[in-house]
Protein backbone atom coordinates (compact mmCIF):
# COMPACT_ATOMS: atom_id res chain seq x y z
CA UNK A 1 0.00 0.00 0.00
CA UNK A 2 1.14 3.52 -0.82
CA UNK A 3 0.47 5.08 2.57
CA UNK A 4 2.40 2.59 4.73
CA UNK A 5 5.83 3.84 5.82
CA UNK A 6 8.64 1.44 6.46
CA UNK A 7 11.09 1.84 9.32
CA UNK A 8 13.44 -0.68 7.77
CA UNK A 9 16.95 0.42 6.94
CA UNK A 10 19.00 -1.22 4.26
CA UNK A 11 22.69 -1.46 5.03
CA UNK A 12 25.22 -2.48 2.41
CA UNK A 13 28.95 -2.76 2.97
CA UNK A 14 31.35 -2.40 0.04
CA UNK A 15 34.49 -0.58 -0.99
CA UNK A 16 34.10 2.86 -2.51
CA UNK A 17 36.47 1.83 -5.34
CA UNK A 18 34.07 -0.93 -6.44
CA UNK A 19 30.47 0.15 -5.93
CA UNK A 20 27.99 -2.69 -6.38
CA UNK A 21 25.32 -0.61 -8.05
CA UNK A 22 24.12 -0.51 -11.64
CA UNK A 23 25.26 2.27 -13.96
CA UNK A 24 23.29 5.50 -13.60
CA UNK A 25 21.56 4.45 -10.36
CA UNK A 26 21.65 7.72 -8.41
CA UNK A 27 20.60 11.34 -8.79
CA UNK A 28 22.52 12.36 -5.69
CA UNK A 29 25.49 11.03 -3.69
CA UNK A 30 26.85 12.40 -0.41
CA UNK A 31 29.98 11.41 1.47
CA UNK A 32 31.66 12.83 4.56
CA UNK A 33 35.30 12.08 5.31
CA UNK A 34 35.62 9.27 2.78
CA UNK A 35 37.85 10.38 -0.10
CA UNK A 36 40.93 11.00 2.04
CA UNK A 37 40.89 7.30 3.05
CA UNK A 38 40.51 5.71 -0.40
CA UNK A 39 42.00 5.69 -3.87
CA UNK A 40 39.98 8.76 -4.83
CA UNK A 41 40.74 8.53 -8.58
CA UNK A 42 39.11 5.08 -8.72
CA UNK A 43 36.26 6.35 -6.57
CA UNK A 44 35.72 9.27 -8.97
CA UNK A 45 35.26 6.77 -11.80
CA UNK A 46 32.75 4.80 -9.76
CA UNK A 47 30.86 7.94 -8.77
CA UNK A 48 30.67 9.02 -12.40
CA UNK A 49 29.49 5.54 -13.41
CA UNK A 50 26.65 5.30 -10.86
CA UNK A 51 25.42 8.89 -11.21
CA UNK A 52 22.53 9.54 -13.58
CA UNK A 53 22.91 12.22 -16.24
CA UNK A 54 23.10 15.62 -14.48
CA UNK A 55 23.39 13.80 -11.14
CA UNK A 56 25.46 15.46 -8.43
CA UNK A 57 27.79 14.20 -5.73
CA UNK A 58 29.00 16.16 -2.70
CA UNK A 59 31.89 15.27 -0.43
CA UNK A 60 33.12 16.97 2.75
CA UNK A 61 36.85 16.36 3.15
CA UNK A 62 39.75 17.65 5.26
CA UNK A 63 42.43 19.77 3.62
CA UNK A 64 46.14 19.17 4.05
CA UNK A 65 47.49 22.72 4.41
CA UNK A 66 46.52 24.09 7.82
CA UNK A 67 49.40 24.10 10.34
CA UNK A 68 47.07 23.93 13.38
CA UNK A 69 45.31 20.86 12.04
CA UNK A 70 48.71 19.46 11.01
CA UNK A 71 49.88 19.62 14.64
CA UNK A 72 46.57 18.12 15.79
CA UNK A 73 47.04 15.21 13.37
CA UNK A 74 50.56 14.55 14.69
CA UNK A 75 49.42 14.68 18.33
CA UNK A 76 46.33 12.53 17.67
CA UNK A 77 48.47 9.76 16.21
CA UNK A 78 46.70 6.92 18.09
CA UNK A 79 43.30 7.70 16.56
CA UNK A 80 44.41 8.21 12.98
CA UNK A 81 44.45 5.57 10.28
CA UNK A 82 47.47 4.67 8.16
CA UNK A 83 45.56 5.23 4.89
CA UNK A 84 44.51 8.76 5.82
CA UNK A 85 45.72 11.48 3.46
CA UNK A 86 44.00 14.89 3.73
CA UNK A 87 43.21 16.40 0.33
CA UNK A 88 45.29 18.99 -1.49
CA UNK A 89 43.87 21.29 -4.16
CA UNK A 90 45.75 19.15 -6.70
CA UNK A 91 43.96 16.06 -5.37
CA UNK A 92 40.62 17.83 -5.69
CA UNK A 93 41.44 18.83 -9.27
CA UNK A 94 42.34 15.22 -10.13
CA UNK A 95 39.15 13.91 -8.49
CA UNK A 96 37.01 16.37 -10.48
CA UNK A 97 38.48 15.51 -13.89
CA UNK A 98 35.99 13.89 -16.22
CA UNK A 99 32.90 15.42 -14.67
CA UNK A 100 30.81 17.95 -16.62
CA UNK A 101 30.88 20.42 -13.73
CA UNK A 102 32.76 20.69 -10.48
CA UNK A 103 33.67 23.14 -7.76
CA UNK A 104 34.80 23.23 -4.17
CA UNK A 105 34.35 25.61 -1.27
CA UNK A 106 36.45 25.70 1.85
CA UNK A 107 35.24 26.31 5.39
CA UNK A 108 36.35 26.13 9.05
CA UNK A 109 39.08 28.74 9.19
CA UNK A 110 38.57 30.49 12.54
CA UNK A 111 36.20 27.85 13.91
CA UNK A 112 39.17 25.54 14.40
CA UNK A 113 40.27 27.83 17.23
CA UNK A 114 37.89 25.72 19.30
CA UNK A 115 40.44 22.88 18.84
CA UNK A 116 43.08 25.06 20.46
CA UNK A 117 40.70 25.70 23.35
CA UNK A 118 40.13 21.96 23.82
CA UNK A 119 43.86 21.31 23.90
CA UNK A 120 45.18 24.35 25.81
CA UNK A 121 42.15 25.44 27.85
CA UNK A 122 40.37 22.19 28.68
CA UNK A 123 43.48 19.99 28.41
CA UNK A 124 41.61 17.34 26.40
CA UNK A 125 43.96 14.85 24.75
CA UNK A 126 43.15 14.40 21.04
CA UNK A 127 44.09 10.74 21.49
CA UNK A 128 41.34 10.27 24.06
CA UNK A 129 38.58 12.29 22.43
CA UNK A 130 38.15 13.24 18.80
CA UNK A 131 37.71 17.01 18.76
CA UNK A 132 35.25 17.03 15.87
CA UNK A 133 33.07 14.56 17.80
CA UNK A 134 33.32 16.76 20.89
CA UNK A 135 31.98 19.66 18.81
CA UNK A 136 29.01 17.52 17.77
CA UNK A 137 28.32 16.18 21.26
CA UNK A 138 28.72 19.51 23.09
CA UNK A 139 27.45 21.71 20.28
CA UNK A 140 24.99 23.65 22.43
CA UNK A 141 27.71 24.58 24.91
CA UNK A 142 29.88 26.12 22.18
CA UNK A 143 27.14 27.35 19.84
CA UNK A 144 27.58 31.10 20.48
CA UNK A 145 31.32 31.15 19.89
CA UNK A 146 31.05 28.64 17.03
CA UNK A 147 28.40 30.76 15.27
CA UNK A 148 30.47 33.91 15.78
CA UNK A 149 33.61 32.24 14.38
CA UNK A 150 31.58 30.79 11.51
CA UNK A 151 30.32 34.25 10.53
CA UNK A 152 33.87 35.56 10.77
CA UNK A 153 34.95 32.71 8.45
CA UNK A 154 32.35 33.70 5.85
CA UNK A 155 33.27 37.39 5.91
CA UNK A 156 37.04 36.90 5.84
CA UNK A 157 36.97 34.17 3.17
CA UNK A 158 34.69 36.28 0.97
CA UNK A 159 37.29 39.06 0.78
CA UNK A 160 40.54 37.20 1.40
CA UNK A 161 40.03 34.05 -0.66
CA UNK A 162 43.71 33.06 -0.47
CA UNK A 163 43.09 32.19 3.20
CA UNK A 164 40.90 29.27 2.08
CA UNK A 165 44.21 27.42 1.84
CA UNK A 166 44.26 27.35 5.66
CA UNK A 167 40.73 26.04 6.14
CA UNK A 168 40.21 22.70 7.80
CA UNK A 169 37.59 21.34 5.36
CA UNK A 170 36.31 21.62 1.84
CA UNK A 171 33.02 20.68 0.17
CA UNK A 172 33.57 19.19 -3.27
CA UNK A 173 30.70 19.11 -5.78
CA UNK A 174 30.84 17.12 -9.00
CA UNK A 175 28.11 16.80 -11.61
CA UNK A 176 27.86 14.25 -14.40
Amino acid sequence: PKNIRSNMRLTMVMTAENLQFADESFDFIYGNGILHHVEFIKVAGEIKRVLKKNGKAFFVEPLSYNPIIGVYRKIANRVRTVDEKPMSFGDIEMFCQGFAKSNHREFHLFTQLIFLWYFLGERVSPNRQRYWKKILIEGNHYSKIFNYLSKLDMIVLKYLQFLSLFCWNTVIMVQK
